[in-house]
């Protein structure tokens, strides 16, 4: 992916002084749109290793399996429950070498969205055409609400990965595929997978932050492409 241009009515830069806290903008997809960001897309700083649960040797076979996946896409459905708001969407998440291209739909199949990015920076644009640019997710959410929340990347969880950097706690299925995953303070709840696609990745999943956030993502479909075949 080009590196992002800013277009429309773009929003970079300190949005807050260092240090200081902005109450979170007008606007429920707002709200819920950068907090998604941040989960999708950032890491934690790297903490103290946690001692792990000796993984199977099938999880060594489906981790490298899953690792190989350079291209992927998915559509799904995503319930977000945070701040006393609750956000729903249809998600359509298109990955390739790292870049990424998320869009958002309401009701009707109704634009509610889309956040794109590679490792130049990440652009959001809200339904009304408002732009938000920064050189990575952290800074994206510190300038715009303020503050930063100690959360990892879904974009490693969704695929039933723990994120690097940072110790974890898991448990396993009896095909050694993850279970249940415990990282940076969130719960991650793998609930099903799809067994129709190889390596067979999650398509129902619930993660936790506490008694605060609740996120929960139904995949529909999922296309992948292993990285022998990536262009």
């Amino acid at each position: 992916m080009n590196a992002l241009i800013p277009l429309g009515r773009s929003r970079t830069g300190a949005l807050c002084s260092a240090g200081s806290r902005r109450a979170w903008p007008r606007g429920t997809w707002l709200r819920a749109a950068l907090l998604l960001t941040f989960l999708l897309l950032a890491g934690c700083a790297v903490r103290p290793p946690v001692l792990e649960e000796a993984a199977p040797e099938a999880w060594d076979a489906h981790q490298a399996a899953v690792q190989a996946l350079e291209q992927w896409s998915l559509s799904g459905r995503i319930a977000l429950d945070a701040d006393g708001q609750q956000w729903h969407a249809n998600v359509r998440w298109k990955e390739r070498n790292g870049d990424y291209d998320i869009q958002f739909f309401g009701p009707f199949g109704r634009d509610a969205g889309r956040l794109r990015g590679d490792e130049t920076g990440v652009n959001l644009r809200t339904p009304d055409g408002e732009y938000y640019n920064a050189p990575d997710p952290d800074r994206l959410v510190r300038d715009v609400l303020g503050y930063r929340l100690p959360v990892s990347g879904l974009r490693h969880w969704v695929l039933g990965l723990p994120a690097p950097g940072s110790g974890s706690e898991r448990s396993f299925d009896a095909r050694g595929r993850l279970s249940l995953l415990e990282q940076s303070g969130w719960q991650v709840q793998y609930q099903r997978y799809r067994e129709s696609v190889s390596p067979t990745l999650p398509d129902r999943l619930e993660l936790h932050y506490g008694q605060e956030i609740r996120l929960r993502l139904l995949v529909d479909t999922w296309a992948l492409e292993p990285v022998s075949a990536a262009q």
